[in-house]
């Protein structure tokens, strides 16, 4: 595969019922023929916005190849089939269906979309089952406390912005002193130590780099869609037909009035333009080198944007022999037993009914996540694992017969899972990052985007927007969206 790997046309039936018309992303339209003589654009990186941004240029007529240093197409997005079936280790959900546009594009390609999980939280403890009200109802005073301190610190940050000072706080700074107050109850902050964890796997960071003014409550009651099959198969959409080069990693990229060149440990690539669309702990780490340097401005921006260091969401497969776990709910948990080690896998899921398989899916969220995965071997990882299942139900459950463990913070090609709001950071830095540099170097990735950054949609709008910037200023403005796949369907619909 090492020169090249070029995406087929025909999988398993899937454009039995689809015209070709549905299978071209030109920017110009479905039926029109792609212009010639357009540049030609490197695309360093075959996630979800390289993929996109490529697909998009090429359909149009620009000359494209992808650089990916894997030896996937994905990246942060990873479908693996170790079990049998497919299960997502990277990105698994599509967050907000009602008004995404992932959802549209599986409706347009025929995938369905299943939610999960379903069912409201099931708190477990030696086989026995809380709910999560009844549980915030038996911790009201702790929470009581804890919201007034966070709408407090809120308000104070908010008014020293808008009397022009800084002073961003972090999550935990807004929390430390009812979780230190002796006057509530272990209980209770046995809770509210469950509620910062819930609030760290979603930001994937601990609540010390949070910062506060950009925490959304909100997205813990969105409801969540999981493509059935995966995201393996829109991966597999937008990578068709493009020119990527796997097990290619670029380490510098040399640009000038003359265009771009990408120098790897084997070979080197020119062309007109580039476009850099690796995770932003890559951009962190100085893996990937520029010619002339970078801009203080967008480097600070990069510091700046949280992302990798001690922040990571890791999660572990295990597949049973047999279904031990009860079927009031899909989402499983337990409070945590030691609040300084909070996140480390208190929360599951099950997806039986997405595969068909009896597989639960465990998180590692906040400091001990980012412990885990610097030091501690696949087999440590997964026993812990097993002990937390056992006390949640019963010592006599049955060992996993397979396992797989997710690294996104130590693994070189992403350095973390996804990006966050850190302390002291914004949404003008995001728009930093995705300003291109001389007119040569383009920008993408769900940390570029400034709203829904962390997210798949995130990833695809800004491909898209990277693409109609470099078709806009290399082509024309001539431009029909509707053509797209996430453009064409209703997505209303769903099991």
């Amino acid at each position: 595969m090492e020169f090249g790997y070029f995406v087929s046309l025909k999988k398993e039936g899937m454009d039995n019922d689809m015209g070709t018309e549905s299978r071209i992303w030109s920017l110009h339209g479905t039926m029109e023929t792609p212009r010639r003589g357009l540049p030609h654009v490197l695309v360093v990186g075959a996630g979800m916005a390289g993929l996109v941004t490529a697909r998009l240029l090429k359909d149009t007529g620009f000359a494209v190849v992808v650089l990916e240093a894997r030896d996937r197409v994905g990246r942060r997005i990873w479908t693996d089939y170790t079990f049998g079936v497919p299960c997502d280790l990277g990105a698994s959900w599509i967050h907000g269906a009602k008004n995404n546009p992932l959802a549209s594009w599986c409706r347009t390609i025929g995938i369905e979309l299943i939610i999960s999980p379903r069912g409201s939280i099931c708190f477990y403890d030696s086989g026995h089952c809380r709910r999560l009200l009844e549980l915030l109802w038996q911790a009201r005073r702790g929470i009581t406390h804890a919201g007034i301190a966070l709408a407090r610190s809120y308000m104070a940050v908010r008014m020293r912005k808008l009397l022009g000072h800084h002073g961003d706080i972090s999550v935990e700074v807004a929390l430390r002193s009812v979780l230190a107050n002796p006057r509530i109850r272990p209980f209770d902050k046995r809770v509210l130590s469950w509620l910062v964890a819930m609030v760290e796997a979603v930001n994937g960071a601990p609540a010390d780099l949070l910062n506060l003014l950009e925490m959304e409550p909100e997205e813990l009651r969105k409801t969540n869609v999981i493509p059935a099959g995966g995201y393996d198969e829109l991966i597999r959409d937008a990578a068709r037909g493009l020119d990527i080069r796997l097990n290619t990693e670029v380490k510098r990229i040399a640009y000038g009035t003359e265009g771009v060149v990408a120098i790897t440990k084997k070979e080197t690539f020119s062309a007109d333009l580039a476009v850099v669309a690796v995770p932003l702990g890559v951009l962190k780490s100085g893996d990937l080198q520029f010619d002339p340097p970078l801009s203080a401005e967008k480097r600070a921006a990069i510091d700046r944007i949280g992302f990798g260091g001690r922040a990571v969401l890791n999660k572990i497969a295990l597949l049973f022999p047999y279904r031990f776990w009860p079927v009031e709910s899909e989402k499983i948990t337990t409070l945590p037993v030691d609040l300084e080690q909070r996140g480390g896998f208190e929360y599951w899921v099950d997806l039986e009914s997405v595969t068909g398989a009896p597989i639960l899916v465990g998180f590692a969220s906040g400091s001990i996540a980012a412990a885990w995965d610097l030091e501690a071997p696949d087999e440590q990882i997964c026993q812990q694992a097993h002990r937390v299942l056992q006390r949640m139900f019963s010592s006599q459950i049955p060992e996993p017969q397979a396992y797989r463990v997710t690294r996104w913070l130590s693994t070189p090609f992403s350095r973390g899972s996804y990006s966050y709001s850190a302390v002291g950071s914004n949404a003008s830095d995001r728009k930093c990052l995705a300003e291109p540099v001389a007119g040569r170097l383009f920008f993408t990735g769900e940390a570029t985007h400034q709203t829904r950054y962390a997210t798949v949609d995130g990833a695809l709008l800004a491909g898209e927007r990277e693409a109609l910037r470099i078709h806009r200023r290399y082509c024309c403005t001539h431009e029909k969206k509707e053509s797209l796949p996430w453009y064409r369907a209703s997505h209303r619909w769903m099991r």
